[in-house]
């Protein structure tokens, strides 16, 4: 304990260090999958040794604090800014990672406004089959993984109910042009825009880890006006954390603009 009180200093240093580096090793994480350095299992398994290097940095801090406490009362947090500076970063840098694993969305990665007659991909087969998808580029209402047996229809009714077609009281070529100018707002990457099949094909990004979702968008006449859909699909991984949902959100918000 003499140890401790006379080292609390070094002790929150060191601690401090250690979540530094976890920190900027995750901050890291992303772009390096994005650049091709390392595949996406390994980004996260680094995501998670990063953020036990934190997590035990800050228990290092804790400890130098609370040393700092017992050996000079009030005065502890002007004798141990570092050991508090090192908890504050630990507990965003363990928590982010920890937040976004939370459950509060399914584990289903292919959202469309037509679950009975889902829009399909034609372009985007070649670009999923040379990236070597694994995720399906056809509609599964339902799948396995696992052991686990997935009602995706079911699910997206469940979380996702607002999720609808957009009818349009414009002719389908004016339709397919406002829907090609969403599209192009919202900076997605265009695969093809077949003006008479009434498709516009297209890719998204997210913004870390750099994961390639797949869109597909169908125009069809509709009485008088048209009938847009869109569907959103993963190109790895069983669950999307909802961000295929919020993409075709926007579109529909684009589109309506």
């Amino acid at each position: 304990m003499k140890w401790l009180d006379q080292n609390f200093k070094r002790l929150a240093g060191i601690g401090l260090a250690l979540v530094v580096l976890g920190g900027a090793v995750a901050v890291l994480t992303g772009p390096g999958v994005v650049r091709g350095f390392w595949t996406y299992g390994t980004g996260f398994m680094v995501v998670r040794w990063a953020a036990y290097a934190a997590g035990g940095g800050g228990v290092l801090c804790l400890l130098s604090v609370l040393v700092a406490l017992r050996a000079h009362g009030g005065k502890a947090f002007a004798q141990a800014p570092m050991g508090v500076a090192g908890i504050v970063l630990a507990l965003i840098v363990v928590g982010i990672p920890y937040v976004a694993a939370l459950p509060g969305n399914p584990p289903i990665h292919d959202i469309t406004t037509d679950i009975e007659d889902p829009p399909a991909f034609v372009d985007t087969l070649k670009l999923r089959e040379e990236a070597k998808a694994t995720n399906p580029a056809e509609y599964l209402g339902e799948m396995t993984r696992g052991d686990r047996h997935i009602k995706v229809t079911e699910l997206q009714k469940q979380f996702f109910g607002d999720i609808a077609p957009v009818n349009l009281n414009i002719p389908p070529a004016d339709a397919f042009a406002r829907a090609a100018k969403a599209v192009r707002d919202l900076n997605w990457t265009v695969t093809a825009e077949k003006p008479d099949e009434g498709r516009i094909e297209a890719f998204d990004r997210t913004k870390w880890f750099g994961f390639v979702d797949d869109v597909v968008i169908r125009i069809r006449p509709n009485g008088d006006g048209s009938r847009v859909d869109i569907r959103s699909v993963s190109r790895v991984g069983t669950g999307d954390r909802g961000l295929n949902a919020q993409r075709i959100r926007k579109f529909i918000r684009a589109l309506s603009a």
